[in-house]
């Protein structure tokens, strides 16, 4: 039980925490504010992941590949975002935007990992 507390603190630490880097990336609406709607996402999807990491036996190995299909459309959303705002803004914060999209992967790296560890079937009781 405290495990799955400090970590679902720690998710809504690091989902605090880049919602608030994109907000700053994004600069008063003169910087790269493709990232704000996702940078908002993650206080929720911080928690979720590491809730997730400490309680394997609720979810299935399905339910953490169908947060990673999730993953997939939102980077794929974000991307297209940073293509129709014009990848120059991107570039002007380049290596804060990198740190950023960093941070941003960190709760899909813990689906996968939650994915990867999960037992197939639910073992019979």
């Amino acid at each position: 039980m405290f495990l799955k507390i400090a970590l679902v603190v720690l998710g809504l630490g690091l989902g605090a925490l880049c919602a608030i880097a994109s907000l700053v990336l994004g600069g008063i609406g003169e910087g790269w504010t493709a990232a704000w709607p996702f940078g908002l996402m993650s206080m929720a999807l911080f928690p979720l992941a590491f809730c997730n990491l400490a309680n394997r036996k609720k979810w299935a190995r399905a339910g953490s590949l169908f947060m990673l299909v999730v993953a997939l459309g939102l980077d794929l959303a974000l991307y297209a975002a940073t293509i129709s705002q014009g990848v120059r803004f991107f570039q002007r914060e380049l290596a804060a935007g990198w740190a950023w999209i960093g941070l941003w992967s960190v709760w899909q790296i813990a689906f996968l990992a939650t994915a990867c560890r999960a037992p197939a079937r639910r073992p019979s009781e």
